[in-house]
């Protein structure tokens, strides 16, 4: 009896501080899913790490999910099929693309259904943030290696611990996107101008020329957000509003027809290509080798990066997203990342956090010409598509 009384006496101290056991864990596995694979990106030796962590964060995402469907307060039998074929068909996608990494993205997708989009947010900034500047000063003092391209017409590219300078580039787009959403309305004009003296710096070094782009457009949106409330007009209800959740599917649609459209023996289409770094000629090589399918396959692909050396003839990547999705992950992974993106805006719009609407717009942006949009290291806002926006008691106040 005595042992029953202290036992209840522990569950209630826990219940007054109330703790949400399921929160912690998944946000523990977020933080490591992005420890990890945020140092692969990187330089550092990163072979250390345990090699078992997939299969752990894997089963344990799975166990949170099942136990949301089984426990969760507004689960019906309707939406634990939804999931459960969602999950199911992810998996049974793998067989053909072999990339297991969309089960990851699909699991951690759903099993931010009782999480606060915020606090994945600070958790995503606080990692990303500590590993970046540590893979530039130990690139910088010479212990790991700093890659230098020399590329015609670019000069020369540092990639500052990363393992390639675009995506050393797009590593800081999305820390800055973070930290801007973190931010929310709080963001001063002198934040911003320091972000763009930051994307100077970046260009200087890496020479990316779409990241950077990216960096200063989300500035302009931001100051033009601010410009409009500052004035008392209400940026909700312009009527652009409405349609900026079927930016990313336009985008997508513009860049997959150029690339089954262009012609190499047109000279407006070469240069278009060039203007697009080769994206379309690389996108329609694709199409017209591989095809597209409904569940993906794999394909071989030669590209820069820790060190690459090729030649023009051996060069073959899929660079947007949009033509990579397709192509690799095939017609329902594709459709999947849409309607997601899609349902990310309106859910938005709903919560009356249209300023979450700028940065799924960079995003789309930067997509149509880099291939991170379902990499949890380069975009974490996918996981807004269940998570909880709302400010809430669940949510509790996480700023920067």
């Amino acid at each position: 009896m005595e042992l029953k009384e202290r036992v209840d006496t522990i569950v209630k101290r826990i219940q007054r501080y109330n703790i949400n056991w399921y929160e912690i864990i998944y946000l523990a596995m977020f933080a490591a899913y992005v420890l990890v694979e945020y140092i692969s990106s990187t330089t550092l030796d990163y072979e250390l790490i345990f090699d078992n962590y997939g299969l752990i964060i894997y089963d344990t995402l799975l166990a949170l999910v099942i136990a949301g469907m089984a426990f969760g307060n507004d689960m019906t039998k309707g939406k634990a099929v939804f999931i459960g074929a969602v999950v199911g068909l992810s998996m049974y996608s793998t067989i053909y693309n072999g990339d297991a990494k969309v089960v990851d993205l699909v699991l951690f997708c759903i099993g931010a259904r009782n999480v606060s989009f915020k606090k994945i947010a600070y958790v995503y900034l606080c990692v990303a943030v500590q590993i970046q500047v540590l893979a530039l000063v130990l690139s910088y003092m010479g212990i790991t290696i700093n890659y230098v391209y020399v590329q015609e017409g670019r000069g020369s590219r540092s990639s500052l611990g990363i393992g390639y300078p675009t995506d050393c580039a797009a590593h800081i787009l999305i820390i800055v996107m973070v930290y801007v959403y973190l931010r929310w309305k709080k963001i001063t004009y002198a934040e911003l101008v320091g972000i763009m003296a930051l994307a100077v710096v970046v260009y200087k070094y890496t020479r990316a020329r779409n990241n950077v782009l990216c960096i200063f457009i989300l500035c302009i949106m931001v100051a033009a957000y601010k410009l409009l409330e500052h004035f008392k007009i209400r940026p909700e209800k312009l009527r652009i509003v409405k349609y900026m959740p079927y930016i990313m599917p336009v985008l997508a649609a513009i860049m997959i027809i150029m690339s089954l459209l262009y012609n190499e023996d047109s000279a407006i289409w070469n240069k278009i290509n060039s203007l697009l770094s080769n994206r379309l000629i690389m996108g329609h090589n694709g199409f017209t080798e591989y095809g597209v399918s409904f569940y993906g396959q794999g394909i071989t692909e030669n590209g820069f990066g820790f060190g690459t050396i090729l030649t023009n003839r051996e060069y073959f990547f899929l660079d947007s997203s949009y033509v990579s999705i397709l192509i690799k992950k095939g017609v329902y992974i594709f459709t999947l990342v849409m309607a997601a993106n899609i349902y990310i805006g309106k859910r938005l719009i709903k919560e009356k956090k249209q300023f979450g609407l700028i940065i799924i717009t960079v995003l789309a942006i930067s997509s149509f010409m880099e291939h991170h949009l379902m990499e949890l290291t380069y975009n974490p806002f996918i996981l807004m598509t269940f998570s909880i926006l709302a400010d809430s008691r669940k949510e509790r106040s996480v700023t920067v």
